[in-house]
């Protein structure tokens, strides 16, 4: 089983016992202790953090505060090698669980520049 797999099988798995504890005595948790209300409560906000997902403009904008945290200046532009701009790419997509460009990528989006 790839990491992947064992990632959407836990966060399945996550997601069914989400479903059990929200609807304990059918969705009313008045019924229950206060400890009990306030571990639901702390699972209902990890169990929500932990499947959000970024929106393409949400990753662009984390990749580039990322890298405006980093040690060292990164040039980018027509004049200089962007190759390790790539490799930076590829670990913030790895760390942030984002998935692989798809075929044809560079058919997709636009490259060209925006008028300022």
């Amino acid at each position: 089983m790839t990491t992947k797999m064992r990632v959407k099988t836990l966060e399945d798995a996550a997601e069914a016992l989400w479903g059990v504890v929200a609807n304990v005595s059918a969705g009313n948790w008045d019924k229950q202790s206060m400890e009990w209300k306030e571990a639901a409560a702390n699972a209902r906000e990890d169990y929500h953090e932990a499947v959000k997902l970024l929106s393409p403009s949400e990753a662009l904008y984390s990749m580039l505060g990322w890298l405006s945290t980093r040690k060292g200046t990164l040039k980018i532009g027509a004049k200089h090698n962007c190759g390790n701009i790539a490799v930076l790419i590829g670990k913030f997509c790895e760390a942030n669980d984002l998935a692989e460009p798809r075929e044809r990528w560079n058919k997709i989006g636009t490259h060209k520049t925006p008028k300022e």
